[in-house]
């Protein structure tokens, strides 16, 4: 049975607004972001996903984050 429910982008959107440029160019490339953004619990960040973080406006925190990520921090 298919889940029919309205997909919450605020919280993502949020999140690339305050990324960079190269930053949100790379992310355009990487499939699993949404599934990352939504489901990955982020061990420096106590186990929340990207996503509560967000709804917790640490926003700023997880971009800084996912751009050590980038930039090729192990985490």
């Amino acid at each position: 049975m298919a889940d029919h429910r309205q997909y919450d982008l605020v919280p993502l959107q949020r999140l690339l607004k305050v990324l960079d440029d190269e930053t949100r160019l790379e992310l355009a490339y990487a499939p699993r972001f949404i599934h990352w953004f939504d489901h990955e619990p982020l061990s420096a960040f106590s186990g929340l996903t990207a996503r509560q973080l967000v709804e917790r406006g640490c926003e700023n925190d997880v971009a800084r984050y996912l751009s050590s990520l980038l930039d090729g921090f192990l985490g």
